[in-house]
């Protein structure tokens, strides 16, 4: 099984190397790549890795616009009318599905998990409001274009709160727009921690982060950790104070989300694995560009993804695995020590039956030359006949072992049955005479 392993890993590299040089002997081809707004963290961070990746030959072309977002993103590449997309973690594979369609089938893959989304509930810091009901009811409430993930994740928060729809108003907008002012009260946004409108608002434009409560109830039974729950796809997070000047006053208990990077099913394996390592080999670069990217980790929960993982990714992910040989070095050696102490003993056994077998072998022929050395005393036709019975008995029993399998049909033991025929010659003769 070993060497099947070993034959299939060799075969495998084999075959990236031969598509490598046959790739790299093609007429490059150009990746799209949809993000957001420019200025948005998904732009930010797509054209990061489009120049990471330009670096090793890979073209990216980074697609961006209002119109785009987490659900637009996924359904163009359903459509393929593009190759990779920036997306929220909680698309849900099940919008794209057609009938009788399992996850499998997906044309969706995910790439690698990229940063943290924080959910911002940004307000002015004249409201003082005391629930996340008091301080939506009555408000505008700025999530984003109509089908931004922001949108679709919001109305199931607060869903799950139990506040009715008609408390308050939904108000989409472009998201350099989305900003608490004269036609937003409060701006709700899934972003990275870094990004510029949400550092404005809290910075500049007198602004408070809505806290789910008291950051000591944290692993604890929060409200966070109880939606969570049903909402697998996200998970609490804390805003440290002080992370924006002063603010925040206290730490904030709020929600994070993935962002993915998603590509078409049909991308090839060898092209998505070369991409994963580079963005891995080239994580500190990134991180240079973006502080967001310096947690990037190969290290992530593959039961979290929304869409199946791309067999590039699990490709790259498996490349330092222990082989089964190394896995079970030790109790192989364990049985490979047995294996040679029972071939040892084995042979041993056979040896001694070997030995066994040529004494018996000697017996006989001691008794047939026992016969031999009383020949001159046959005088009679009657001791020819008893002399030439006990041979054909020697013989007989001689046979009969060799059937059993306790002595050889060796050169021995054709010695042996030449010598009786011999005897029994000589002994006929003799018989002859005492006739006479």
């Amino acid at each position: 099984m070993y060497i099947c392993l070993m034959i299939s890993t060799k075969i495998r590299y084999v075959l990236f190397m031969l598509c490598f040089l046959a790739l790299s002997c093609q007429k490059e081809k150009e990746y799209s790549l949809a993000t957001l707004d420019v200025g948005t963290t998904y732009y930010r961070n797509g054209v990061a890795i489009s120049e990471v990746l330009d670096s090793r030959g890979m073209k990216i072309k980074v697609l961006t616009g209002p119109e785009l977002g987490s659900f637009v993103n996924c359904r163009k590449i359903w459509n393929d009318e593009i190759d990779f997309a920036i997306a929220q973690n909680d698309t849900k594979v099940i919008d794209f599905l057609e009938d009788e369609m399992s996850i499998a089938e997906s044309k969706i893959r995910t790439v690698i998990p990229l940063y943290p989304e924080i959910l911002f509930i940004l307000y002015a810091d004249s409201i003082h409001p005391v629930s996340l009901h008091d301080l939506v009811k009555g408000r505008r409430i700025g999530v984003g274009p109509r089908d931004s993930g922001t949108s679709r994740f919001f109305r199931f928060l607060l869903d799950n709160f139990g506040i009715p729809h008609s408390d308050y108003t939904f108000v989409h907008t472009p998201w350099l727009e989305n900003e608490v002012g004269d036609n937003i009260d409060v701006s709700v946004t899934l972003a990275g921690y870094n990004t510029p409108n949400v550092i404005d608002m809290i910075v500049n434009r007198h602004c408070n982060i809505f806290s789910f409560g008291d950051v000591g109830l944290f692993q604890k039974g929060s409200a966070v950790e109880g939606f969570c729950m049903k909402y697998t796809a996200a998970r609490p997070f804390i805003i440290p104070m002080n992370t924006y000047g002063e603010k925040p006053y206290a730490p904030v208990l709020t929600i994070a989300i993935d962002a993915v990077l998603l590509c078409h099913r049909d991308i090839d394996a060898y092209t998505v694995y070369a991409m994963v390592e580079e963005i891995f080999n080239q994580k500190n670069v990134l991180s240079d560009k973006d502080p967001l990217l310096s947690g990037l980790s190969e290290k992530f929960d593959k039961s979290s993804l929304s869409f199946p993982l791309h067999e590039g990714t699990q490709m790259y992910l498996e490349r330092n695995e222990p082989t089964f040989f190394e896995r079970y070095a030790e109790i192989m050696g364990v049985l490979l020590s047995v294996l040679i102490a029972l071939v040892g003993a084995m042979a041993a056994i056979l040896r001694w039956k070997k030995h066994r077998k040529k004494n018996r072998v000697d017996i006989y022929y001691q008794k047939a030359l026992d016969v031999e050395a009383q020949i001159d005393n046959y005088d009679t036709i009657e001791k020819c006949d008893n002399a030439l019975a006990e041979l054909k008995y020697i013989k007989h029993e001689a046979f009969q072992l060799m059937i059993a399998e306790k002595l050889q049909a060796n050169e021995s033991f054709n010695i042996f049955l030449l010598l009786v025929d011999n005897l029994s010659a000589r002994i006929e003769h003799r018989k002859v005479c005492n006739q006479q």
